[in-house]
């Protein structure tokens, strides 16, 4: 490792170099209901569409994409989320546990048991992707429920009127990595 004039860290022939960073945050809440996983709503880092995701365009096909996010989020039963890349508009479901015979493989679980009512706890996620393209590529994230009637919460918490029911801000960020 090296250090420029300016005492910035340059690598070797500019891999690990970060080339691009882009973040999208969602300052309003909403549930999600059922057992169907789905994408959690809003918008990208530019305020369009009505999935909150983040996008990035790598700049080479070897380059790796270092994803993140910190996701305040409740739940009624048992809720689970995972990471969804989308190229082309065709979804792939990255960085999940193995599935044990019940179709619920996720980067996280949240019980009713581990929240209070009054609160929310953050999900935080960090994953380092090769997507081997130069196409747009978007992240997103899916939650899902136990059953039919078990609730999701991103940014509130189950009692949004309650004194203690505060919406809070999340956040996904990406960062093109040079390979």
């Amino acid at each position: 490792i090296t250090f420029d004039n300016a005492g910035k860290c340059a690598f070797p022939n500019n891999t690990g170099n970060i080339l691009q960073v882009v973040q999208s945050q969602k300052i309003d809440a909403s549930s999600i209901t059922g057992q169907t996983f789905t994408k959690i709503p809003g918008t990208d880092q530019g305020g369009s569409g009505s999935v909150f995701c983040v996008k990035i365009t790598p700049s080479s096909s070897s380059n790796k994409i270092l994803f993140s996010c910190q996701i305040p989020f409740a739940t009624t039963l048992v809720s689970y989320g995972r990471l969804i890349r989308t190229v082309s508009g065709s979804d792939t479901v990255i960085c999940v546990g193995t599935d044990r015979g019940n179709g619920q493989a996720s980067f996280f679980v949240r019980s009713d048991a581990t929240d209070h009512y009054y609160g929310s706890l953050p999900v935080n996620l960090e994953f380092l992707d090769t997507p081997n393209t130069t196409s747009e590529v978007q992240y997103s994230i899916e939650v899902n429920s136990l059953n039919s009637s078990g609730k999701c919460y991103i940014g509130r918490t189950h009692n949004e009127t309650s004194v203690y029911g505060l919406a809070t801000a999340s956040t996904m960020t990406v960062k093109e990595v040079a390979a």
